[in-house]
């Protein structure tokens, strides 16, 4: 065996991957309980593409050589990217056991248990690792997020502020302090340190989100509603059947079956803002099928948008309109009583979203704008005078496109109807040039 996999994984060190499989089967026929060749097998259907099956390989690895901490890594490395979270957990802790003193499985159990919201236990991955690397700012920052994951805002504060001594000019840290000041209804904190993010990255959307909270709740209503823009930022627009679809309806109906059947539709994951609902990862990820078709139309639109915008402006947001763009979308089913909480896209510089099916109770007016988008109004932990400005309610429409900056507060009005609200969303985020 020893010869045949030597030779195997020279194939597989010098790129000659599909010889290297053919030996590692051939391998693996002979001698199934070698937890080597698995884990090598493993590791070349990672680098492949077929996640599944390097599961499947690293686990049966990891049965024939449970002592093998390298091992359980990978193993929760590609058990957390398939989504398979419990079991990732369950893998990272039997190795961070074995090495209570190795960071890097402290940090990768930690990001897990933020992941899934089991703040908890991500105090305690973040306490021990902190205990390990003192000066470590990322460490801090995450341990704040899991203070304020769970409530225990004056402990975020500290956590982000400790983070911020070790790492001062991180915009990340100082949007994350103004967040959490803002939870302790100190305003007057929370836009000093919007304002020093924003000084070393003026287009953040966390800082200036945060900044408009704040002005609203120290009573600057005016300079709110100047960051926020919403007459002059937010557009809708009614979207015309592309070529190859006989009328909207066709078209939409295509992209709602593509969207029901996309194999990365997931219901109610914890770390969304979707209540009652699903939401898909990118869809613009082959084979995209109707997809791409609004996908050029998301494109021209948003060009369309660029070109509308005054030069000159100094807006922070008319200023940081990017040169180069890349979008990611995603779909949205929202069932009865579905809605998305407040919430802001914080890698986008413009967002967006396309309704392709809609309850009637949705479509038709009703006082209390069942299924509607909000703009403007931040979440309800916030300061409550920080609520009390300006917003707008859009009602969908199929076949409706709505653009807006990234950094505007926006959530949905519950609805009470058996039929689903099925939308795209979309950001669009600047490239950075490589010229």
């Amino acid at each position: 065996m020893e010869d045949l996999a030597v030779l195997a994984q020279d194939h597989h060190q010098r790129g000659r991957l599909a010889e290297a499989e053919r030996l590692y089967r051939e391998c693996l026929a002979r001698y199934p309980q070698s937890a080597p060749v698995w884990r090598l097998f493993g590791v070349l259907c990672y680098q492949t593409g077929r996640r599944r099956e390097a599961v499947e390989a690293l686990e049966r690895s990891a049965q024939l050589d449970p002592a093998n901490m390298t091992l359980l890594g990978e193993l929760g490395a590609v058990q957390t990217e398939l989504g398979r979270y419990d079991d990732a957990i369950g893998t990272l802790r039997r190795a961070s056991l074995a090495r209570p003193e190795e960071s890097d499985l402290l940090d990768r159990l930690g990001k897990l248990y933020l992941q899934t919201w089991r703040f908890d236990d991500a105090i305690d991955a973040y306490t021990r690792l902190i205990g390990l690397e003192p000066g470590k700012a990322a460490a801090w920052f995450n341990l704040g997020r899991a203070h304020e994951g769970l409530g225990t805002h004056e402990h975020a504060v500290a956590s982000f502020r400790k983070a911020a001594a070790l790492q001062p000019d991180s915009p990340e840290i100082l949007t994350a302090i103004a967040g959490a000041e803002l939870d302790c209804d100190r305003p007057d904190a929370a836009l000093a340190a919007c304002e020093r993010c924003l000084a070393l990255r003026p287009s953040d959307s966390g800082a200036l989100a945060f900044k408009a909270v704040a002005l609203q709740a120290l009573g600057d209503a005016h300079g709110a509603e100047a960051l926020l823009g919403l007459d002059r930022f937010l557009h809708v627009e009614r979207v015309e059947p592309p070529s190859g679809f006989p009328s909207l309806a066709a078209f939409n109906r295509a992209l709602v079956d593509h969207i029901t059947g996309h194999p990365t539709l997931s219901f109610d994951f914890p770390a969304y803002s979707c209540h009652r609902g699903a939401t898909s990862d990118d869809l613009l990820v082959e084979p995209k099928g109707p997809i791409a078709r609004l996908e050029s139309i998301i494109g021209d639109a948003v060009e369309r948008y660029r070109a509308a915008m005054p030069r000159g402006d100094d807006h922070p947001f008319v200023a940081a309109a990017p040169g180069q763009w890349r979008m990611e979308a995603w779909a949205t089913i929202l069932e009865s009583q579905g809605h998305q909480s407040a919430h802001i896209h914080p890698t986008g510089w413009l967002s967006g979203v396309y309704y392709l099916q809609l309850p009637e109770t949705v479509k038709r007016e009703h006082p209390d704008q069942p299924g509607w988008i909000e703009f403007g109004c931040p979440p309800d932990h916030f300061p409550a005078s920080s609520r009390e400005g300006d917003f707008r309610r859009i009602c969908p429409q199929e076949g409706l496109l709505l653009l807006f900056p990234s950094y505007i507060y926006h959530r949905t009005v519950p609805f009470p109807d058996t039929a689903r609200r099925i939308s795209v969303a979309f950001d669009i985020e600047p490239v950075a040039s490589s010229v």
